[in-house]
């Protein structure tokens, strides 16, 4: 759970393989691979602030998407009790579910929702 991250920021996301919610259930082997910068967003759909960022995700995909070599990801964890495909629904775009913490496990952060922008060697650009 998020209780369980630590407040040291990731200074390289890793390699991340997680299933693909909504349009599509195939799992992607590092979604952010082959992109020059990669903004990633994690979230909980029991999360006040997530829910009221729904609107800004898709205006930002929406708007990010026209930007040749940056690829938005969005993750979403700690969804055991809830509606986590409607959440996904509501996102749109590439949402990847973390239902094991696997990538929460991996990258230290303690608040959501959360974002990074990476480049292509996985370097936090931003935080």
């Amino acid at each position: 759970s998020l209780s369980a991250c630590s407040s040291k920021k990731a200074e390289l996301i890793p390699e991340f393989s997680l299933p693909r919610l909504a349009q599509s259930g195939a799992s992607s082997s590092d979604p952010c691979r082959k992109a020059e910068r990669c903004v990633i967003g994690y979230f909980a759909p029991w999360c006040p602030h997530c829910k009221k960022s729904v609107p800004f995700l898709k205006v930002l995909r929406d708007e990010l998407q026209t930007v040749p070599g940056i690829r938005t990801v969005y993750i979403v964890g700690d969804a055991t009790s809830y509606d986590i495909e409607e959440f996904a629904n509501q996102i749109g775009g590439e949402v990847y579910l973390d239902s094991s913490f696997s990538f929460q496990d991996k990258v230290p952060f303690d608040s959501l929702p959360h974002f990074w922008v990476v480049d292509r060697n996985r370097k936090v650009l931003e935080d």
